[in-house]
């Protein structure tokens, strides 16, 4: 895969650092004729990152005033951290799905309540105390990297959109997030994925609290929509921009479905979410990952006992999946 000249189609990367594994985020500048512009994604809010967008708008001659709009793929920090720092110095709307807006509702305004939503949901999948403790830990940190909040405008799936002189349609894909959404142009080919479509890594797919109950099926099924799709060019929010979407499509429903059959075995005769995960994953996981792979277990182990391929069974407290007789 290549990294492509996106000039031409009036669109520039502004890719930010993240205090992650994965160390960035590409947001997208997408300047009309009239030097009027517009951003997909945020990154998170840091000092760091203020500098990093000055810099690269001033580089780009374009002045924060004639900054028209601010799509956000979905809520979580990366895509939507900067937002309201980026609404106040502009004065631009902030736009995301109306499932986007109630999730931003869910995690960031009713903070205490999915706090203690996800503490239940640690123990009841077999997380050790002290493990949950340290895990319900890092999203205070992850809370910081969060502007105070933005004043959030719906867009609803099927809106067209000019990004940069060119028409693109507001995607609804599910799965990452309930409330992401791709930006898609008929006219070019051109897909701006979110977290959606990456190239060397696969998205996270996740069961939380007061998220979707099959986060892995919605998922799959948008991966079918885009496939559907002319896609010339793919711009994730991480890695390079590529080509061979409906490739790398084919590549993901295969990793899925090969994780399905691991997890299936590892569920045995009765195991809890986090034995799977640990199965998996291994036991080497920092705290920050483990949150991620237990919630990426439990996605897969709901979708198994959705298509009967697994049973539950209670164990005091504990949820425990099995394979069925």
């Amino acid at each position: 895969m290549k990294t492509l000249q996106l000039e031409k189609y009036n669109i520039h990367v502004v890719t930010l650092p993240l205090p992650f594994d994965l160390d960035h985020v590409n947001c997208y500048v997408a300047v009309d004729r009239d030097g009027m512009w517009k951003l997909i994604d945020c990154g998170v809010n840091t000092e760091q990152n203020h500098a990093a967008w000055d810099k690269r708008i001033s580089d780009l001659g374009l002045d924060w005033k004639r900054l028209q709009a601010i799509y956000v793929t979905h809520f979580h920090p990366d895509h939507y951290g900067a937002a309201g720092w980026l609404q106040e110095k502009s004065g631009a709307p902030v736009y995301m799905l109306p499932s986007g807006l109630e999730e931003v509702e869910i995690l960031f305004n009713n903070r205490k309540h999915f706090l203690g939503e996800l503490a239940d949901y640690y123990q009841r999948n077999g997380v050790p105390e002290p493990l949950t403790q340290e895990m319900m830990g890092t999203l205070s940190k992850t809370g910081s990297l969060i502007h105070s909040q933005a004043r959030l405008s719906p867009v609803e799936a099927g809106t067209r959109i000019n990004l940069g002189g060119y028409e693109y349609e507001v995607i609804w894909t599910p799965g990452h997030a309930e409330g992401h959404c791709c930006f898609y142009g008929r006219e070019n080919g051109i897909l701006f994925a979110g977290d959606q479509l990456l190239a060397h890594i696969s998205t996270n797919i996740s069961l939380w609290p007061d998220g979707n109950p099959n986060p892995l099926a919605v998922y799959l099924e948008s991966l079918q929509q885009l496939r559907k799709l002319p896609i010339n060019i793919v711009l994730p929010a991480h890695g390079q921009s590529f080509t061979g979407a409906a490739e790398r499509i084919d590549e993901l429903c295969a990793h899925h479905r090969e994780r399905l059959e691991l997890t299936k075995a590892a569920a045995g005769n009765g195991s809890s979410a986090y034995e799977v995960c640990r199965e998996i994953f291994g036991d080497q996981l920092n705290v920050y990952d483990m949150r991620f792979a237990l919630a990426e277990t439990m996605a897969h182990l709901v979708y198994l006992e959705q298509n009967s391929k697994l049973a539950t069974r209670l164990d005091g407290d504990r949820l425990l999946f099995y394979q069925p007789a």
